[in-house]
């Protein structure tokens, strides 16, 4: 296992970010600002998010692995797979653009636990563990008196990566025959409603429940899967082998098989939602709803035949880039909030909500976008080191790809082609211009360092995110 630091390597996300050196200072005192922006877009309604009188709200992040937006009803899915989560939408604050950091999973929810770009917190290939003087989400409210508790599929999510740092328990259950669904979504959410029955009424909690109930290999979920079956569809035999990687040279699948492959994930995604049904109904129940902020969200996307592929291992496309927000809490007026936004927006956001202030991060509160206030957009910034090198910015409608060391980009308008299919960077030089401008540099491989500069400990330290010098 490689412990990686910050580094002028691993630091080059924001345009205006000199040098490593720099990084952590510059967040202490401003976060990336575009200016002559235009107003955020949001039908939120002026909400209040005042802190609860006896002590504090809780916190239950909920992360389903591999999720796509647009299979779900509250984000316009025509197929019954999400009911659960759309009462929960209707009830909370749904974010329309949601636009991960990364496209595979132990950047992204290290993104989602840090505020930071993959880049910055170093996890951005397996076996890297996070530096031990990035503060997480959890950490923090453990500092502040929450208990933590964590119930998870492992994997690439596993502690060892730095997601069990401030868990009194972070737990990795159950049996899977691919390694990746050794802790399903039944599972985790049993243990979270047993151990929410043995808080105390004064005890504020923090639950984080993730499963990767909808990646591949997808399973054939009965009754689910009988549910969502197209007349075009073919099935094939091996495609639940371990060896679930659909982009192997040789192996071709044919449009219906892609479809089967689709059914089956529907099938997954209408499991999964009935499963989350019965937990808020507990927490309904219990009344802890009264009392808690519920965040949805996934990772990252999967692509399904939109760029001739299965899978999101390579790809930094639109369909494995999106992914869904929705939060529901205490004194959080329904809405919806058109305005992009990223994963690593949601420790800041969860920190404001709660009272807590939080540690430098890239990220930004969405309370001010929540309470339908006019906040100016900034650029999305994404990219994937695991395999490949790949940089994304999603700006003004358009998204900009670009391989690492290459000066030929993609660029593609997504209102015209939201599947990003038809490259338009030729004919567009000045479009690519301005958004090579604000695109970060490809960073060479991330290096391996015990320390980085002091200012950057000592903003950290000032902050009291850290201790003193051993």
């Amino acid at each position: 296992m490689r412990v990686v630091s910050p580094t002028s390597n691993s630091i080059r996300h924001g345009a205006h970010v000199a040098s490593a050196q720099a990084f952590l200072f510059g967040l202490v005192v401003g976060i990336f600002f575009v200016a002559g922006c235009k107003p955020a877009e949001s039908s939120a309604k002026p909400v209040s998010v005042a802190m609860q009188r006896d002590g504090k709200w809780n916190v239950i992040l909920i992360s389903v692995d591999t999720l796509r937006p647009d299979r779900l009803g509250c984000y316009g899915y025509k197929r019954n797979t999400s009911p659960s989560v759309d009462r929960l939408a209707e009830r909370g604050v749904r974010f329309e653009s949601v636009i991960s950091e990364c496209s595979w999973t132990a950047p992204a929810h290290m993104t989602l636990f840090t505020g930071l770009y993959p880049t910055t917190h170093g996890v951005t290939t397996p076996g890297v563990c996070l530096w031990n003087r990035i503060p997480t989400l959890p950490e923090v409210l453990k500092r502040d008196g929450y208990r933590t508790f964590a119930y998870t599929g492992g994997g690439n999510v596993a502690a060892y990566y730095g997601f069990g740092r401030g868990f009194e328990r972070y737990v990795v259950s159950g049996e899977g025959k691919n390694g990746l669904k050794s802790c399903a979504l039944d599972k985790a959410i049993v243990l979270a409603q047993e151990q929410i029955e043995r808080f105390q009424p004064e005890e504020p909690y923090f639950i984080f429940v993730h499963g990767y109930d909808l990646h591949a290999p997808y399973e054939p979920w009965e009754p689910w899967a009988s549910r969502f079956r197209s007349p075009d569809a073919e099935p094939f035999d091996d495609y639940l082998r371990d060896d679930f990687d659909f982009k192997k040279q040789g192996r071709r699948l044919s449009p219906g098989n892609i479809k089967f492959l689709s059914d089956l994930y529907d099938a997954g995604v209408a499991r999964a939602d009935q499963l989350l049904g019965g937990f808020f109904e507990f927490l309904e129940r219990c009344g802890e709803l009264e009392r808690t902020i519920v965040v949805f969200l996934s990772d990252h996307g999967e692509e399904f035949g939109e760029h001739g592929s299965v899978g999101h291992y390579g790809t930094i496309y639109p369909e494995c880039l999106r992914v869904p927000l929705v939060i529901v809490g205490p004194g959080l007026a329904p809405g919806v909030v058109r305005q992009s936004v990223g994963l690593k927006d949601v420790m800041p956001t969860v920190l404001q909500l709660v009272g807590i202030p939080a540690p430098p991060t890239r990220g930004r509160s969405l309370v001010p976008l929540m309470r339908g206030e006019r906040v100016d957009p900034w650029p999305m910034f994404s990219e994937t080191d695991y395999g490949v090198h790949l940089r994304s910015v999603i700006w003004e409608g358009h998204q900009m790809i670009r391989k690492a060391y290459d000066p030929v980009p993609r660029l593609f308008d997504l209102r015209t082609d939201p599947n990003a299919n038809r490259d338009m960077a030729k004919d567009h030089p000045q479009r690519v211009a301005e958004f090579m401008a604000i695109m970060p540099d490809p960073p060479a491989d991330v290096a391996v360092h015990d320390l980085t500069p002091d200012v950057d400990i000592d903003a950290l330290r000032a902050l009291g995110y850290i201790g003193s010098r051993n």
